[in-house]
């Protein structure tokens, strides 16, 4: 069984290939999301998720085309990003669920002591 951040990274994956936006949704929607429901996802997530279902199958297919391809011609540039986003959102807190939190250095703040050792332990 695949869980729901491996089929959001295959997604996200599939967004950051070279074709234009609306074949990246394409493939990130058809081939790793459209089959999962609703209340798989994370629950402030599911209106906007509900919302880009629907756009994504609201269109009336031309013969030897798919509903998605169709509704996909008809999104804008813009539409088609925000829906990649939010793809890549939800990866994003699903991940952020599953991971330990980090330590992150400020520009201007001293390395940690372990790093400092190592430096003078190596003549720097």
């Amino acid at each position: 069984m695949i869980s729901l951040s491996e089929r959001l990274e295959s997604a996200a994956l599939a967004l950051s290939g070279p074709q234009c936006i609306k074949d990246r949704l394409f493939n990130a929607w058809s081939q790793h999301l459209a089959d999962l429901e609703l209340r798989d996802f994370p629950r402030d997530l599911r209106d906007e998720f509900e919302a880009m279902r629907d756009a994504l199958g609201r269109e009336r297919a031309l013969p030897g085309d798919s509903i998605l391809k169709a509704s996909l011609r008809k999104l804008s540039a813009d539409e088609a990003a925000r829906y990649a986003a939010l793809i890549i959102r939800t990866y994003g807190c699903v991940a952020a669920l599953k991971s330990p939190q980090v330590t992150v250095l400020t520009r201007n703040a001293p390395p940690p002591a372990i790093l400092a050792d190592r430096t003078r332990a190596a003549g720097g």
